[in-house]
This record gives C-alpha cells, sequence and structure tokens, in this order.
C-alpha cells in the first residue's frame, strides 16, 4: 500500500478532501461536454476489461453493469479541473480505498499511543 508518485507526486486537491494517489488509482481524464458521470444513475461509475469508464444512465443499465463480471466498480477519490471543461480524474476500487483508509487509521492511532 505505497503512495504513488504521479506527475508531481499528487493530484492537487482543494479543500480537506483526500491528497493521496494510491499505486492502484486508475487515471482518466474526462470531458464534462461529453461525458455525464457527474450525472451517473446511482451515482455508482464502473471500468470494463478494457480500462473504459462507463457509468449508467438507467436504471436497466445500472443492473447490467452491477451485475456483469466482467466491471469493476469504482469510485472518484480526486478530481481536477484542467482546460476546456476537461477533468482528470482519479479513481478506485472502494475496496482497495477501504483497505488504506483502515490501514492509515491505524498508523494514526500508534502515532498516538507513541505519542503518550
Amino acid at each position: 500500500m505505497q503512495e504513488n508518485s504521479f506527475i508531481n507526486g499528487k493530484i492537487p486537491v482543494t479543500g480537506n478532501g483526500m491528497h493521496k494517489t494510491y499505486e492502484e488509482s486508475i487515471i482518466k481524464m474526462i470531458s464534462y461536454k461529453y461525458d455525464s458521470i457527474f450525472n451517473a444513475y446511482n451515482n455508482e461509475l464502473f471500468i470494463d476489461e478494457l480500462g473504459y469508464l462507463r457509468y449508467a444512465a438507467d436504471y436497466n443499465e445500472y443492473k447490467r453493469y452491477s451485475t456483469n463480471a466482467n466491471m469493476k466498480k469504482v469510485v472518484i477519490i480526486n478530481i481536477l479541473y484542467t482546460y476546456d471543461d476537461k477533468f482528470l480524474v482519479e479513481l478506485i476500487d472502494p475496496k482497495i480505498l477501504n483497505m488504506h483508509l483502515m490501514h492509515e487509521e491505524k498508523l494514526r492511532n500508534n502515532e498516538k499511543v507513541l505519542k503518550l
């Protein structure tokens, strides 16, 4: 569970969002004009076996994607607006993200114990 050094180390984000880019991350460039992932049914995204980002427009498409063994569910952890209505999006499997977050929480808790 190492941190990836993507371009300059991390995708910059604003606010208190995540600042890590994990080695399991999937980086995609999307266009707001042509991709409507922000309107995906049930707010769930998938990656197919060829690496294409898929999102369901309705319940039937969502059901087909979510039951297809060749589709992997992903979540957005970082997003960066670039130019010309394009976004650099960092995606990751939610199970892998959960493992990273639990590992990081364990490290923080260990650090707190060591400070006492």
